[in-house]
């Protein structure tokens, strides 16, 4: 049981990063960004998280 749950958990915190780049995605759609835009913002919060 203790794996399932791990598994769960490992599926869930892979489900946060996957949401916000579609978050992300469908805000730039909206303001018209280009998507070398959202590869730089993208790219700005990841290292920002990764500090």
């Amino acid at each position: 049981m203790k794996i399932e749950e791990s598994k769960g958990t490992a599926s869930e915190k892979g489900a946060v990063p996957f949401d916000f780049s579609k978050i992300l995605t469908y805000v730039c759609d909206i303001i018209g960004a280009p998507k070398e835009m959202y590869c730089a913002i993208n790219l700005a919060v990841e290292w920002r998280t990764s500090i």
